[in-house]
């Protein structure tokens, strides 16, 4: 079709980056229901609910590459994507402007002629769009995208993510503090261990030692998280 059908192809675009978030979407409800985590916004917890192990921790932090690495995939593709628009807009134009202003007239007898002829509403959408592609670009605007339901797409996929992640982080918290009030978590007698430590008159138990580690560790991932959002 000679270029007229590109807001055909941007359509597609933007549906298959709406698909494939939804696959993604669907494998993280799964990780979701196999680790058994909390949602960190729920007011209540299941008591069924189980916290997940230190690998499942690891490999959720992990995530945070993804998370990084989409907006400035988005923002090279749509960098990319409007170049080729921008070129495409200097060979269609002209045809554009000559085959729509000759309404009922002559037709032009070429590929890209006829194409326009035959969609006109379609044509004159497209000129549209491709004047504003270009008037973003001489003003050096980002504030509209290309690709707005794609974009808006890939947003909800970081914020999934970044959800997850603190699930994962906090849900263990939540846990290791359930019922704490009402639990015997100091013991008088001391914990075995091959070093000579201090005596102290109660002593934590392993829950609470683990639970404390882990509260250490804790504020260290989570600021990581908050110079990513930052950088972004």
């Amino acid at each position: 079709t000679a270029g007229v059908e590109t807001m055909t192809c941007i359509h597609a675009i933007e549906s298959g980056m709406e698909h494939y978030v939804d696959l993604v979407a669907l494998v993280l409800r799964d990780l979701r229901n196999a680790a058994g985590l909390i949602d960190s916004t729920a007011t209540n917890m299941n008591s069924n609910t189980t916290s997940a192990g230190e690998e499942f921790i690891r490999g959720s932090l992990s995530m945070l590459d993804m998370i990084n690495a989409i907006p400035n995939a988005l923002l090279d593709f749509e960098s990319d994507l409007r170049a080729k628009l921008l070129k495409l807009r200097a060979t269609l134009r002209p045809a554009l402007d000559v085959t729509l202003e000759l309404g009922d007239g002559p037709k032009s007898r070429t590929l890209l002629g006829l194409s326009i002829a035959a969609h006109a509403a379609r044509s004159r959408k497209l000129a549209t769009f491709l004047d504003k592609v270009a008037d973003a670009a001489v003003k050096h605007s980002l504030d509209g995208s290309i690709i707005p339901v794609g974009a808006e797409h890939m947003n909800a996929l970081t914020r999934s993510l970044e959800k997850f992640v603190y699930d994962t982080l906090l849900g263990r918290v939540s846990l290791e503090l359930k019922g704490i009030s009402t639990s015997e978590v100091w013991s008088a007698k001391p914990a075995e261990s091959a070093y000579k430590l201090p005596t102290f008159s109660a002593y934590p138990q392993e829950r609470m030692t683990n639970a404390g580690e882990y509260l250490l560790s804790l504020p260290q991932h989570l600021d990581n998280m908050h110079d990513d959002d930052l950088a972004r």
